[in-house]
């Protein structure tokens, strides 16, 4: 990591300025001040010894960033770097950037891992900000500074306008554009002065904090840098397929139902309060006792290591191994939840191979001879503290997944078995400090009635599988939740926000009128989901699913899918040793052709390979594998695949309404 040195006429200018940038930067970044001079009498001055010892105290083989406030000290940082080893000075970069505001903009670029020549460029571009708000200079003109301190070959200047800015799928789909390109590419958010980050970095992206209604420089460097530009500017003034509005956080789908009328609750008796208020979640209301689930983190030592290669390649297997199984629990999840919830596993498998990730460790392991364990874990909290730290609350969620991911790798690594949420034996609330998405995607709804935790926000990805599976669910209770007794009863109400603990009979008997009534309010919408959708100034239009399997199928039929637009074929080809046989997928897509009820059923031919592997195809190991060997290149190149699937297709369409697409 670069450190930062602070050199100033004045010790308080130069210590409040530390202070400054130490919080910006959590902490994270060494930074070491030379501030006045050792008289008394006269304490304003720079010495160049002092400077010297500064810039030693935190160089590392990263470098050294020493910003300095006027005159003399100029002079003092350029004597006490030709007092260093010449190997040291060739390391150490003097900015003539502003003294406060280049501080701060260094140590938020040198926490998130950034070059040198990184965090001298964000130093030197830390006025910015305010003159932009002084109008001295305009967003373009600000774009036009930018584009010639990067020299790059292209650049573009962009609005975001997606209700949710550049959170974990916009920034995975950036990802995934940027990657077509050979062009090194890199985001600046302009409108907070945040950046560069590398475009191919899903964790950096998200870093730059961009919200709705940012502009963000898009600068590109390489023989395709246009057409990068070009794609990525298309991308972006798509709205990354989302909408410009919000959504509600409490919507619950596949179907909204109406909040019950306010309850007049009787006043509180003395002592500790029955009624804890949260964040409501999931909408619903949910009577029962608790299970509180007190998962144990695995114990990780911090050794060190001599085969730093047979390290790296239990990292690597493990992700490997990661990557594989989260393929499983993402199948899984699209039976109890649809495809679209379901894709939060496919952000993290992002995460498996994202270089925020996958380089730290693999650095940390190399750098300080660390084993794979501790270096995964040390990583992830440097990760998942710099989401935490955020201001959007979508993307503050996200420390949970990294957390998961990193979670995982761990147990693969170890052999740990963490506790599960699938035993469970009786219909309980799940009381718990914070859920990981792969805790709440075991989950048996038949066995839980609604959740509770201590921490999580109603964009989490916890609070979106709560709601996709039918769940109350009320997050942001704080830790005096889970330190309720075993089984303890309680009211669960995903409208409010509240738990009640140990409610009087009065009360369970008032709630449960309003469950029921909350109960006959959603049979009544579902009574409605076959009527046609017709906008108000009478405009029809269809509404169709996108599914992974019959499960998928008879769920989009309960909730008023009018047509299938899109069904995921790979469910035959994963986990398992061979390749569906004709006669297997022929059964396969009839039953779901035959759960639509003579709805129109389009089917995507084959897209192995990627994230989805499937061993026994062979498919060779690709730098990009999402932009390699996969879907219509792989079918191709396969006719004995592609031709099995397209019989296959052909004989289930017989008397039947279904077309296909390839991709």
């Amino acid at each position: 990591m670069v450190g930062i040195v602070l050199v100033s006429h004045s010790a308080e200018l130069a210590a409040a300025v530390k202070a400054l940038a130490e919080q910006v930067a959590q902490g994270k970044v060494p930074i070491a001040v030379a501030g006045g001079i050792d008289d008394p009498a006269n304490p304003f001055g720079t010495d160049a010894a002092k400077v010297q010892q500064a810039i030693e105290s935190v160089y590392g083989a990263d470098g050294v960033l020493v910003l300095m406030d006027l005159g003399s000290a100029i002079l003092s940082a350029e004597m006490a770097r030709d007092f260093l080893l010449p190997e040291q000075q060739a390391r150490v970069r003097l900015s003539g950037a502003p003294f406060v505001e280049g501080a701060v903009a260094a140590a938020v670029q040198a926490a998130v891992g950034a070059t040198l020549d990184q965090v001298a460029a964000e130093a030197e571009a830390g006025r910015q900000p305010k003159a932009e708000q002084l109008g001295e200079i305009t967003v373009p003109a600000l774009a036009t500074t930018l584009t010639e301190l990067e020299k790059p070959a292209a650049a573009a200047t962009l609005t975001v306008r997606n209700a949710a800015g550049l959170h974990a799928r916009p920034a995975a789909l950036f990802v995934q554009m940027a990657a077509r390109f050979q062009s090194d590419v890199r985001v600046r958010n302009l409108t907070r002065n945040r950046g560069p980050a590398s475009a191919k970095s899903s964790v950096g992206l998200m870093t730059l904090q961009v919200s709705q209604g940012d502009q963000i420089a898009v600068l590109a460097d390489g023989p395709d840098a246009a057409e990068a530009i070009a794609a990525l500017a298309d991308l972006v003034e798509s709205n990354f397929g989302e909408p410009e509005a919000a959504p509600s956080p409490t919507f619950a789908p596949p179907l909204s139902v109406s909040p019950p009328p306010p309850l007049r609750l009787p006043p509180s008796p003395p002592g500790p309060s029955p009624i804890l208020s949260g964040i409501a979640a999931s909408p619903g209301i949910a009577i029962g006792p608790a299970f509180v689930f007190r998962p144990e983190s695995p114990a990780v030592g911090r050794r060190k290591v001599e085969d730093l290669a047979a390290e790296r390649t239990r990292f690597r297997a493990a992700v490997a191994q990661a990557r594989a199984e989260l393929v499983e629990v993402q199948g899984e999840a699209e039976v109890k939840l649809g495809a679209d919830q379901a894709r939060i596993f496919e952000a993290q498998r992002m995460f498996l191979q994202d270089p925020a990730l996958i380089d730290q460790v693999e650095a940390r392991i190399d750098k300080e001879r660390l084993n794979a364990e501790a270096a995964i874990e040390e990583t992830v909290e440097d990760l998942a503290a710099l989401f935490e730290h955020m201001d959007a609350p979508i993307l503050q969620a996200r420390a949970a997944d990294v957390r998961d991911v990193g979670t995982r790798l761990i147990r693969l690594l170890t052999g740990w078995r963490p506790p599960s949420l699938s035993s469970l034996t009786r219909a309980s609330i799940i009381v718990a400090s914070d859920l990981k998405p792969s805790d709440t995607a075991q989950l048996d709804p038949k066995q839980v009635l609604g959740l509770a935790t201590a921490a999580g926000s109603a964009t989490s990805h916890t609070a979106i599988l709560a709601r996709g599976l039918g769940l109350p669910a009320v997050v942001g209770l704080g830790e005096t939740v889970v330190d309720l007794a075993e089984g303890t009863n309680m009211i669960l109400d995903g409208f409010t926000g509240q738990l009640l603990v140990d409610p009087d009979l009065n009360m369970l008997s008032e709630y449960r009128v309003r469950q029921a009534a909350s109960e006959q309010r959603r049979a009544a919408a579902l009574a409605g989901v076959g009527e046609p959708a017709v906008t108000r100034d009478g405009h029809r239009v269809e509404v169709a699913a996108n599914i992974g399997d019959e499960a998928g199928a008879r769920l989009a039929v309960a909730n008023g899918a009018e047509a299938v637009g899109l069904l995921r074929t790979e469910f035959l080809y994963l986990d398992r040793s061979n390749p569906p046989s004709e006669d297997e997928q022929v059964a396969a897509y009839t039953a779901i052709a035959n759960a639509l009820e003579g709805r129109p059923l389009i089917i995507r031919t084959l897209d192995i390979g990627g994230d989805k592997p499937a061993l026994y195809l062979d498919l060779p190991e690709e730098l990009n594998p999402f932009l390699g060997w996969r879907a219509i290149r792989f079918c191709l190149a396969r006719p004995d695949v592609f031709k099995t699937q397209l019989r296959a297709i052909l004989r289930a369409a017989q008397g039947r309404n279904i077309r296909s697409c390839s991709r």
